[in-house]
């Protein structure tokens, strides 16, 4: 009986590990699965040493090495990307060998990648004769790493002009705090997948369901409102005192701006994660509605109302609690 019962919760681990050793074998092959590393690494490592290990490392090398195995090419922030989707799995899993949770620590990946990526930058312009920023940042817009509307080459040639005005004046400035934000958010993202992934090695759900509960109480400093309203002004200063734009202040406007609308963007996917299980059918359409047309800026005018007016305090957290 005790074998059997033994035999059965080996059977339930089995199915984590074969995902995560999935992404590992499939991250040298595209970069798709990428942004799953660090949950990949992180359940990889609970895996007898010698092999969570080995499959981390081998991991690692195939995929910074895959230009030589397949016919592409990487930009710098592939490269820094990678490592820095490795380096997070092993914090990742530090923190669960530690017991300690991963909120307190949401905004480290923020900065910390973005001090990498600055410096990689500054590499860069260092050992680059006649080094220009602008035409750098153009070319790691095409990173694999980043999203879809971030490359502008595959936008049909009839919205090319909608990128080239709109959107690209404030990705290609802003393109280290942009990568710092998506490492942050790849950070979240598979913290949060990771304990879901482990929710289902347990009979009782309730223990790993409670940090989703946490998270939806998570909310940012009001401290952050200083940093947007001054990134605000330096854009305004550089939009009305010079033709054409200065771009040195468009890098820093950008950049700070990116920096610190991102807790506030986590703010807005908390307010909503907690909103969602307490409102009626109509009002769950109308959320879902708006966040398929335009995520990014719903949650970031979600998050300052959170901010400003604490919204879930306002909602009945009794009715769907109990």
């Amino acid at each position: 009986m005790k074998r059997a019962r033994t035999l059965k919760n080996r059977f339930r681990f089995d199915w984590t590990f074969i995902f995560c050793f999935l992404v590992m074998a499939l991250a040298p092959v595209s970069s798709v699965f990428w942004f799953f590393i660090p949950v990949g690494v992180s359940l990889s490592l609970e895996s007898p040493k010698w092999l969570g290990r080995s499959v981390c490392i081998v991991s690692f090398i195939a995929t910074i090495t895959s230009p030589i195995w397949w016919v592409r090419s990487l930009t710098s922030f592939d490269l820094l990307g990678i490592c820095v989707f490795y380096l997070l799995g092993v914090f990742l899993w530090s923190l669960k060998n530690a017991k300690q949770g991963f909120l307190p620590y949401l905004l480290w990946p923020l900065i910390s990648s973005f001090f990498a990526a600055l410096g990689l930058s500054l590499a860069v312009g260092l050992q680059t004769p006649g080094f220009n920023f602008g035409t750098w940042s153009l070319q790691q817009m095409g990173s694999d790493i980043f999203p879809y509307f971030f490359h502008g080459s595959r936008y049909p040639e009839e919205h090319r002009y909608i990128f080239d005005t709109f959107a690209a004046p404030i990705l290609r400035p802003a393109i280290i705090g942009w990568f710092a934000a998506l490492m942050a958010m790849a950070f979240l993202v598979n913290a949060l997948m990771e304990n879901l992934l482990k929710s289902f090695r347990v009979a009782n759900l309730r223990g790993q369901a409670r940090v989703f509960d946490r998270f939806n109480q998570w909310k940012a400093h009001e401290f952050v409102l200083v940093p947007i309203v001054l990134a605000l002004i330096v854009i305004a200063v550089d939009y009305m005192g010079f033709k054409g734009g200065n771009f040195p202040l468009q890098v820093l406007g950008w950049n700070l701006l990116v920096l610190s609308l991102f807790p506030v963007f986590v703010q807005g996917i908390a307010l909503l994660s907690f909103l969602i299980p307490r409102v009626n059918f109509l009002i769950l359409i109308l959320i879902f509605g708006l966040l398929f047309l335009n995520p990014i800026p719903v949650l970031v005018l979600a998050g300052l109302g959170d901010l400003w007016f604490d919204l879930r305090s306002k909602v009945n957290p009794e009715r769907k609690d109990r």
